[in-house]
């Protein structure tokens, strides 16, 4: 069972209200509505910019822009990019799980290893970890294909994921592995029926994570 926070068992929890003036109050919806402000001014930028003619020349209203990318080919981009995100996903998702269960519910220096090799992917540049898959894999038959760019995005983005995985894992009792062998349980079958289900959240906010990056 999931233990959300080992130290809070030890202490008596008590209401506390929270008495804010109202000038505190406006004040910090004021702040937040700025912030929202400034998060959204580059987005509507490109909103106008891509609705307009010829900025700031020619502010007129036009859909040319719009039709003159949907000709070339945007839907088809849009198309590829979301059937990468996708396999990245669920790829990235099941290997990054996998990763997290070895190095966090195993002992020795072979899950230490995993677990440095698992968090290295992130201090490396996209860029450099692209070019890098791009002169490795010249000539066979992974490149210029969707599975070398799959491939990369799991790379790139597998650290956090894998650390998601790594801590969801930690606050598990760690003497489930053990109960079931007892019990004659596979590990298989722990993972199925007792760790994915405690761990749904966690998976979805992986699967989110690839997806939106």
């Amino acid at each position: 069972q999931i233990n959300q926070d080992k130290a809070a068992s030890t202490f008596t929890k008590k209401p506390f209200p929270a008495k804010v003036s109202a000038p505190v109050l406006g004040l910090s919806y004021g702040f937040a509505v700025l912030v929202i402000i400034f998060v959204l001014m580059p987005v509507l930028s490109f909103v106008v910019l891509s609705v307009v003619k010829k900025y700031p020349i020619s502010m007129a209203f036009t859909f040319s822009h719009i039709l003159k990318t949907l000709n070339t080919g945007g839907l088809q981009y849009l198309g590829n990019s979301l059937l990468i995100a996708l396999f990245t996903s669920v790829i990235g998702t099941i290997f990054a799980f996998c990763t997290g269960y070895l190095s966090s519910r195993s002992k020795g220096k072979a899950s230490k290893f995993l677990h440095m090799m698992a968090i290295t992917a992130l201090a490396i540049p996209g860029l450099v970890l692209g070019l890098s898959y791009m002169l490795f894999f010249k000539g066979t038959f992974l490149y210029a294909t969707f599975a070398i760019l799959i491939l990369v995005n799991i790379m790139h983005f597998f650290s956090s994921p894998y650390l998601m995985a790594y801590n969801s894992f930690s606050k598990i009792n760690g003497n489930l592995e053990s109960v079931a062998q007892t019990l004659g349980i596979s590990k298989l079958l722990l993972v199925r029926d007792v760790l994915v289900p405690q761990m749904r959240g966690t998976i979805l906010e992986m699967f989110s994570y690839f997806f939106v990056n």
